[in-house]
């Protein structure tokens, strides 16, 4: 599970690449983007976007909405409390190809192949890199490269500082927010309680 605020980067999702650019010239950079300007306007208006790529941002909007296997939309809070129990390849899922400094042959070619992420990178051989289209051994080098030392949590915090709206200090203090939740939950089920006795007489 991918769990996504309002401030993440439209990087994060596997959107296509014409999607992608239509948004990103229109100026919308980020989730909550999306949703401020499916409230206002219509896509058509984003004349880089065609029907398919508007039934896909179309598709997206309901999972933003409603939900799904593999994303949720929540809170920034809720998010700290999730990813503070995260493994580091749970943590890459969060840290875009395209916001990384990989070169632009070497961003390019994983996107073409829906390499969106640097958990799906970062378990790849330098036999699987070369399988990918346009990915010569130069590119694949510079890839393993950077990927060298991502089970070092100190450089995954560093990538999730430099490349998202995840602050990795918020992680540490999700504690009080489980236990602000854990209350928020036990005065619900007061109220839910004396609403029943109430009735009841």
């Amino acid at each position: 599970m991918i769990y996504l605020t309002v401030n993440d980067r439209i990087s994060i999702l596997p959107f296509s690449i014409r999607l992608y650019n239509g948004l990103y010239r229109a100026g919308i950079n980020t989730i909550g983007d999306i949703l401020d300007y499916s409230q206002k306007y219509p896509w058509s208006n984003i004349h880089a976007l065609g029907e398919k790529t508007i039934g896909e941002i179309d598709n997206w909007l309901l999972i933003l909405k409603n939900g799904s296997d593999d994303y949720a939309l929540v809170s920034d809070e809720e998010r700290s409390y999730h990813l503070s129990k995260a493994t580091i390849p749970e943590l890459l899922q969060y840290i875009p190809v395209r916001d990384t400094s990989l070169s632009a042959p070497a961003k390019n070619s994983l996107l073409e192949s829906q390499l969106i992420n640097l958990a799906q990178v970062s378990v790849l051989s330098e036999e699987d890199l070369l399988s990918l289209k346009r990915m010569g051994k130069k590119t694949a080098k510079e890839i393993l490269e950077f990927c060298s030392d991502l089970d070092d949590m100190r450089r995954v915090n560093e990538l999730l500082t430099a490349y998202t709206s995840i602050d990795p200090h918020t992680l540490e203090s999700s504690e009080a927010y489980l236990a602000s939740k854990e209350k928020a939950e036990r005065l619900a089920q007061w109220n839910r309680l004396i609403h029943e006795l109430v009735n009841s007489w």
